[in-house]
């Protein structure tokens, strides 16, 4: 029974320790009760204390690991979250200058078509300054 309640311990999940090893203290008090003369339950109380320890810690450690680990999930959500902002933010502003670039075009354009409709206005008037000139 002993080795199966330590082979319990060796195979159980970090969280059910403290469980196991209660109820393998729980056995062991009872061996100590049945056979108060044997060494072997005093042995095992040590064993037993010094798996508590370990698995306390261990348990302490997974607890704070667990901590840490949410602690830079939050952290990690945030930046994500200011990343995403940031891109749409960006998505906005390059949608805006080719809303801006496709106006800026348009204005060209239409200035071009000034500048050659003045400049087709411009060649008759200076024949006409040359002929006045000339006389």
């Amino acid at each position: 029974m002993i080795l199966a309640s330590l082979q319990v311990l060796h195979e159980c999940p970090l969280f059910d320790l403290k469980r196991e090893l209660e109820a393998v203290e729980a056995y062991r008090a009872d061996l100590g009760a049945t056979y108060p003369r044997e060494r072997t339950p005093s042995k095992l109380k040590d064993l037993l204390r010094d798996l508590s320890a370990w698995g306390s810690g261990a348990i302490l450690n997974g607890v704070t690991t667990l901590k840490l680990l949410d602690e830079h999930t939050t952290s990690l959500h945030g930046v994500l979250a200011k990343k995403n902002s940031f891109l749409q933010e960006s998505e906005e502003e390059r949608k805006r200058l080719i809303i801006k670039g496709i106006r800026s075009a348009r204005e060209d354009i239409e200035l071009s078509r000034d500048i050659a409709r003045v400049e087709s206005e411009i060649a008759p008037l200076q024949a006409h300054a040359v002929i006045l000139r000339a006389h």
